[in-house]
């Protein structure tokens, strides 16, 4: 079943011409980086990442002392322009550790790379490259995509990322073998995977009887759809210029990395903005006022939240019933504002993800300037919102009108 593709009055929607600037190139990336035979069986695939696990192990990787300066160009999508700048960074040499599969062999063997400011260097008789994601992003940490040159019919199935002190860790060892190898067994593991969280979570805040604090009366997780919560997975860990160029691979390569790695799936991620996990979660305490985790740890105490940010965050089941609190405290904040009604809102779920995004207060405010109230509903709601946050709006709507991940798992 083809994609659909979102539609919206604004700029922002104009995804066919984003699709026709942007879809030929990523599907150069993606012929790129798949390997030209898919012999391998799902069977086949978790037992070479064992294998490769037990290989890398007792592998030591270290970092280095200087940092290196370099940078990278980056391909933003805003108001339906795209446009391009640079951008810097200092990183320390590293040592890291790949396990390659030969996919006609079978064979594994462990080999060491360098990264160097922007440079990979690879061992004698080795050629690996990095691969430029659509967006422009080069190295990624241990979510960086890798191309071996040479030798033919290998793709780098394993790599252990070394990190630096005060991280909590000396490594971290991640696949990004779906980038080679997009296999639909592993996708829809990752979409169970996925659904399997999400119930985790949801059940026990039931079981625990945790009470919304916007819907007096009823608990929590009967208040709003478990879609809603499933749908965080992809605003979250997916680029909005190949979500518009290309949906369906954005999607698979999404389900594909947490079929793969399932509780290790973004669980080290962090952004600028002190964002973490893979729902990306913000604890940024302000004058002495509690960040956003802390707040929910106080408001719900029978959640039982790690009290712990970090690895609260880190943890699948952990920060999902963190998300799920949060929706419900945004719910709050736009009843509060707009009335009960809004529950029968038909874009109620684009309201609260862009108030996840953040903040409700500027959510609040377009609906305002949209005439919005109560059950009334607009297609073009979001003007005034962050540029981040209109698109999150447009990956929402690629993910409902293909009903993403629900396909994935009839």
């Amino acid at each position: 079943m083809p994609f659909v593709m979102a539609k919206g009055p604004t700029t922002l929607f104009r995804a066919s011409i984003i699709r026709v600037q942007n879809a030929s190139r990523l599907q150069n990336i993606i012929s790129s980086t798949k390997s030209t035979e898919q012999s391998l069986s799902k069977e086949d695939i978790q037992q070479k990442l064992q294998e490769a696990h037990q290989l890398i192990k007792d592998i030591t990787v270290r970092v280095g002392n200087e940092e290196i300066a370099y940078s990278e160009r980056r391909v933003l999508s805003e108001g339906g322009k795209v446009s391009v700048s640079r951008q810097d960074f200092k990183d320390y040499e590293r040592e890291i550790a790949l396990v390659l599969l030969n996919e006609k062999t079978g064979k594994l063997e462990v080999i060491e790379i360098v990264k160097r400011g922007s440079q990979l260097i690879s061992p004698k008789g080795y050629k690996i490259e990095i691969v430029e994601r659509l967006n422009g992003i080069r190295w990624n940490h241990w979510a960086t995509q890798y191309k071996v040159i040479a030798p033919a019919d290998t793709v780098v199935l394993l790599n252990k990322y070394p990190l630096e002190k005060g991280s909590g860790a000396d490594y971290y060892v991640y696949s990004t073998y779906v980038d080679e190898v997009s296999n639909p067994e592993f996708i829809k593991e990752g979409a169970e995977y996925l659904h399997a969280i999400v119930e985790q979570a949801r059940g026990d805040l039931r079981v625990k009887g945790v009470m919304s604090k916007a819907v007096p009366g009823k608990l929590i997780v009967d208040v709003l759809p478990a879609d809603y919560y499933k749908h965080l997975l992809f605003l979250e860990q997916s680029d909005l210029l190949e979500a518009l160029a290309d949906p369906e691979w954005t999607t698979d390569r999404a389900l594909g990395m947490l079929g793969y790695n399932k509780e290790r799936a973004w669980s080290m991620a962090g952004n600028f903005a002190g964002a973490y996990g893979w729902v990306q979660f913000t604890d940024n305490w302000r004058k002495g006022k509690p960040g956003t985790y802390s707040t929910l740890v106080k408001m719900y105490p029978e959640a039982k939240l790690d009290t712990n940010f970090r690895t609260g965050a880190a943890d699948h089941v952990n920060s999902m019933k963190a998300a799920i609190l949060l929706y419900d405290t945004n719910l709050q904040y736009l009843i509060k504002h707009f009335g009960a009604d809004i529950l029968k809102n038909p874009l109620l779920e684009e309201y609260l993800a862009a108030a996840y995004n953040g903040p409700p207060t500027r959510v609040s405010q377009s609906l305002k300037a949209a005439g919005i109230t109560g059950a009334a509903s607009k297609s073009n709601w979001f003007e005034g919102l962050y540029a981040e946050t209109e698109g999150y709006i447009a990956k929402l709507r690629l993910l409902n009108e293909n009903q993403i991940p629900g396909k994935f798992l009839d």
